[in-house]
């Protein structure tokens, strides 16, 4: 019994000198009024960089001379100012083809409105508005100095100004671009296709026709001929957006009956391929009764 007792006698003085040991390396950090305030957030400087939707978003390569586009650049919301910014362009993310267009920006938010030859007369490197050709692009970036004089290079090819954080912000748009892509050509968009569709499980050839006032409105027949019935209303209306050729169409009713239901129809959106004159498209297939979904189609030109 002594002996059980002079061991927990030893455990509980080792107990004690512990929490002595520990209360004592503690006591020296405990401060009367600590300062439990938050640390001050630091935001950086953020450039918002954004096209004017009223312009020219894209460069199309029949038409370079005609391009007329805008660009605004402001600093994202709540976030540093910086001790100087510059608006930049670069031409395919060369460094011997960039230039300010607006250097030192006075105050926030600036804009420039530009067009190809404004481009060719800023630019380095680039001579005439026939050296800019399909698949070439103009980046619109910031290069930012910090106040404590710390330079950001939005064009450097070491290091990224922006990280995924920033492009994952609400609303954030630190660069834009203005691509060169095929333009519109009327002849391209009409005349016979082939239509496949994998889930609605149809295929076979169709006529594309524009509007005679018209070229980016399309008219489309021969999608439920070759389902075995009779397309007695349609067409199937199509308009191509002309900035980004986007389509879009209403619903169009293509047979009065079809399967034993009533007003089959079709409503087209999807995109445009001004270099090839193709369609990727998804098709909104209803009747009267209800609707079975919506399924992929394609249009790819026979000649």
């Amino acid at each position: 019994m002594i002996n059980n007792y002079n061991s927990i006698s030893m455990k509980n003085k080792f107990k004690i000198l512990t929490l002595l040991a520990i209360g004592i390396f503690l006591f020296p950090t405990c401060q009367k009024d600590p300062d439990l305030r938050w640390p001050a957030v630091k935001y950086g400087v953020i450039p918002l960089i954004q096209k004017d939707q009223t312009k020219n978003l894209v460069i199309f390569d029949n038409d370079v001379a005609g391009f007329a586009g805008s660009v605004t650049c402001d600093l994202y919301p709540y976030v540093d100012k910086p001790k100087s910014m510059s608006l930049m362009v670069t031409l395919n993310n060369d460094p011997a083809k960039s230039a300010a267009a607006i250097a030192n920006i006075p105050s926030f938010p600036a804009t420039y409105n530009f067009t190809a030859a404004d481009l060719v007369a800023l630019l380095p490197g680039l001579n005439n508005i026939s050296e800019i050709k399909r698949n070439d692009f103009f980046r619109f970036y910031a290069d930012i100095t910090l106040e404590d004089g710390t330079v950001i290079s939005g064009n450097d090819t070491l290091y990224t100004q922006n990280g995924s954080e920033i492009y994952n912000l609400p609303n954030s748009s630190p660069e834009v671009t203005y691509s060169v892509v095929c333009g519109y050509v009327p002849a391209l968009a009409v005349g016979s296709y082939h239509s496949k569709s994998p889930d609605w499980n149809s295929e076979g050839d169709i006529t594309i026709t524009a509007d005679p006032a018209d070229p980016y409105k399309l008219y489309v027949v021969g999608l439920e001929v070759m389902e075995g019935l009779v397309e007695d209303v349609g067409p199937l209306v199509m308009n191509v957006n002309k900035f980004t050729f986007a389509v879009t169409g209403p619903k169009s009713v293509l047979c009065s009956t079809a399967w034993g239901y009533n007003n089959l129809a079709y409503k087209a959106s999807g995109l445009y391929n001004s270099c090839d004159g193709s369609f990727s498209l998804k098709m909104a297939i209803t009747v009267d009764e209800g609707s079975f979904g919506n399924f992929t189609f394609k249009f790819t030109r026979n000649n």
